[in-house]
């Protein structure tokens, strides 16, 4: 009897102690390890231009933009929603945007639905400007007469050219998806979701001229056409998936008014799976509305 009551209290003992591990356990997951944040394609997102309402309004934030009369909005030719900025290949075809909440050392990303409908302007018509004066200083990315896109870093003297020409041009006139992306040490371009060469570059320094959009430098380089759907993201090097996901199979994506991750409404990715994100190890937007 005495060694089946010592047994009993034994079994007792080590069950009590097992399980006061097991709670230890799940109370260090629970209150010391971090949240696993899922990334969101508007992370970093400082400025949005859809069009859909004027020329000038920042759909994400307050950096608007200040329109010459030679770019009007559109309503007839339009990517996505209800407008698109048309440029009309004259010296006054430009937006300024202020640099000041686009100058991050790390890395900046710019996106735009192009459609070429006619011949470029300015001293030189064999190029139109899309962006220039990226992060304040002398960086600009232009398409050509024969559709390829070309890159150039002025202040480092660095330059990228597509490796498939012939896509951006006036005669498709079709919509095609351009993206820009640069770090610290590398500028990708990608055209309709698809990467389009590399090139070693960096950020420094920053400066104070205004962002250009429908010119290649200042009264130069005049381009001729359509963008909308305009994105400029701020210390964010967007990745291939979320290009994907924004070229959305050639549909295009707004990330201000939908989730564009590739899982759908109320759907979020984590780790790379889609997740229903809410209470728990994954932090989430509660006040998220967007489809």
């Amino acid at each position: 009897m005495g060694k089946e009551l010592v047994l009993t209290v034994f079994s007792k003992v080590l069950f009590a102690f097992i399980s006061v591990r097991i709670i230890l356990v799940f109370l260090f997951i629970l209150f010391l390890v971090p949240e696993i944040a899922y990334a969101l394609v508007e992370d970093n997102l400082q400025g949005y231009y859809s069009y859909d309402v004027d020329i000038s309004t920042d759909d994400k934030n307050a950096n608007d933009g200040t329109a010459s009369s030679g770019a009007v909005r559109t309503t007839s030719n339009k990517k996505l929603g209800a407008g698109a900025a048309d440029f009309d290949a004259s010296s006054n075809a430009e937006i300024s945007i202020s640099p000041t909440n686009f100058q991050s050392a790390t890395a900046f990303s710019f996106t735009a639905w192009l459609r070429v409908d006619g011949d470029f302007g300015g001293v030189d018509t064999s190029y139109g400007g899309i962006i220039a004066y990226i992060n304040g200083a002398n960086r600009r990315s232009m398409v050509n007469t024969a559709g390829a896109v070309l890159f150039q870093d002025l202040v480092d003297d660095e330059s990228l050219s597509s490796s498939a020409p012939g896509i951006i041009n006036q005669t498709n006139a079709n919509w095609h998806f351009y993206a820009l992306v640069l770090d610290d040490s590398t500028t990708k371009h990608y055209v309709n979701g698809v990467e389009n060469g590399s090139v070693a570059s960096d950020l420094d320094p920053a400066g104070a001229t205004n962002i250009e959009l429908g010119q290649g430098q200042s009264n130069a380089y005049y381009y001729n056409g359509q963008m909308d759907e305009v994105g400029i993201w701020d210390g964010k090097a967007l990745s291939a998936t979320e290009i994907a996901y924004l070229y959305n199979g050639g549909d295009g994506c707004n990330p201000v008014t939908t989730n564009c991750n590739g899982c759908g409404p109320g759907r979020y990715l984590v780790s790379g799976q889609c997740e229903v994100v809410g209470a728990g190890f994954y932090s989430a937007v509660a006040t998220d509305t967007r489809t």
